[in-house]
């Protein structure tokens, strides 16, 4: 048995992720800069603590654990208790209006665009960095097919994108007018953990799709995310949401896809610079202020 699974009844602080994780490096980043000793187990390696987190139910990512007790999720007035962490954090991250995250939004998903229209067709099923030789999936839907997202050029757009629908969705659904589209729901199947296909892939294409048409779906989803942020520049968002890792807000999932999309696009643009090409825009790094984003690309 590993010595990282969940059994071991010690104080020591580990950290579960996987390869590619937009919130899984950017609690790690939290956690180095407020100093905390943690073990970083990579779940697509480790499959003893694999096993053991899939016997438990515990779905999101990331997941801390001190001794016994643990947190999933990137809920850091969660784990600042479960850790012990007090005063204020450095760079806190506070939560935008609804004009301002779509705005961001926007400009965020026409950065992802512009450059993964430049990866040339002969790249798209390269492996990303970090995925190249991981021993098993974390996630399979309920047919039984594994889900393992980001793990291509092509994949990580794809899954990119994904996030950014289910930002319009919640946006839309904010005043209750329109339903989400997806569920939020873990069924803890015999042997492996399944998250409900609706929630986990909800917005994602078929990897059989070209990419430039997803590309053009990222195109006129930024444009919908804007229009509706400059109709709805004070939206509520405060309505109370069940997420797989607890009770969050309208408003908190919205500004985590964010962050998701966020940290995609960092990584696509790394992607397409590792093929020598220069992609034609950048995060402006007003979008990221006020938001917990990590230093790390793919760590």
């Amino acid at each position: 048995m590993s010595t990282a699974t969940l059994e071991a009844a010690t104080e020591t602080v580990t950290l579960y992720w996987i390869p590619g994780c937009g919130n899984c490096t950017r609690l790690k980043g939290y956690l180095a800069t407020n100093g905390v000793a943690f073990e970083a187990v990579n779940l697509m390696d480790d499959l003893d603590a694999l096993e053991d987190m899939k016997k438990r139910g515990i779905g999101g990512l990331p997941v801390v654990r001190k001794g016994d007790r643990w947190e999933n999720g990137f809920d850091l007035t969660r784990i600042d208790a479960l850790l012990g962490l007090s005063g204020k954090r450095a760079g806190e991250a506070r939560i935008l209006s609804s004009g301002e995250l779509c705005a961001r939004m926007s400009r965020i998903l026409e950065v992802a665009a512009q450059a993964a229209s430049l990866v040339p067709k002969a790249r798209h099923d390269d492996p990303t960095p970090t995925m190249e030789g991981f021993k098993a999936p974390f996630l399979f839907m309920r047919d039984g097919t594994p889900y393992i997202p980001h793990c291509t050029t092509k994949s990580l757009f794809i899954h990119l994108t994904g996030h950014g629908e289910k930002f319009h969705r919640l946006a839309l659904a904010a005043d209750g007018t329109y339903e989400m589209g997806f569920r939020f729901a873990v069924d803890a199947g015999e042997g492996a953990l399944r998250i409900d296909g609706e929630e986990t892939a909800f917005g994602e294409v078929d990897l059989a799709t070209p990419l430039y048409r997803v590309v053009m779906q990222a195109e006129l989803l930024a444009k919908d995310i804007r229009v509706w942020g400059k109709a709805h520049p004070e939206a509520d968002l405060s309505r109370v949401i069940m997420a797989h890792y607890g009770e969050r807000t309208t408003a908190q999932l919205m500004q985590t896809m964010l962050c998701s999309v966020a940290q995609h696009t960092r990584q696509m643009l790394q992607v397409v610079e590792s093929l020598g090409l220069t992609p034609p825009a950048r995060i402006d790094p007003a979008d990221l202020e006020g938001l917990q984003m990590p230093t790390g690309v793919w760590q």
